[in-house]
């Protein structure tokens, strides 16, 4: 149930125009990627750990990556500055002061951050994402170890629906 209120708000929340295709990637290991129409997204909701996360990817190099927990107390589409992530693994890589937006589905809270590509690199050698906030409490830590195909899914699927690749899923062929 949670599984399908989390999808519902990701999609709600990308405001997306013109009908959806459906083609999915899933590679051994993968949290699953799904095409939409201008954006692929992936999403890995761990019921014991009451978290969730979700990634969603558009041409051009824009992410959004979100973050959903019990214990945090956002207010859907508020903004929350002064907020740091820190991918610790892979060398680890710091994204300080970003201000992000509340979300919630199904009981659970949490933070949009809207970031540029590097965050995939920076995302597919991380074992854990951690959430610092300063207004914020209290702060959270999200396994991530084993994302690398999640990130190969994402990628493939955006080279499927990049125009200088050919007709993509739901393109009609140059």
């Amino acid at each position: 149930m949670r599984l399908y209120a989390f999808a519902a708000v990701v999609v709600l929340w990308c405001s997306f125009s013109g009908p959806a295709f459906a083609q999915s990637y899933h590679r051994e290991g993968s949290w699953g990627v799904e095409a939409q129409d201008g954006f692929c997204s992936a999403f890995r909701h761990d019921e014991e750990a009451a978290n969730a996360i979700f990634l969603i990817v558009y041409p051009g190099g824009r992410v959004k990556i979100g973050f959903l927990n019990d214990k945090w107390s956002t207010v859907s589409d508020q903004r929350y500055p002064g907020l740091d992530i820190f991918f610790r693994g892979g060398g680890g890589r710091f994204y300080p002061n970003l201000t992000s937006t509340g979300i919630e589905a199904d009981g659970l809270r949490g933070h949009l951050f809207v970031l540029g590509n590097p965050l995939l690199d920076a995302l597919s050698t991380a074992t854990f994402v951690a959430v610092y906030g300063k207004d914020q409490p209290p702060d959270a830590e999200f396994d991530v170890a084993g994302v690398a195909p999640t990130i190969a899914d994402l990628r493939q699927c955006l080279a499927e629906m990049t125009p200088e690749q050919g007709a993509g899923p739901g393109k009609p062929p140059a």
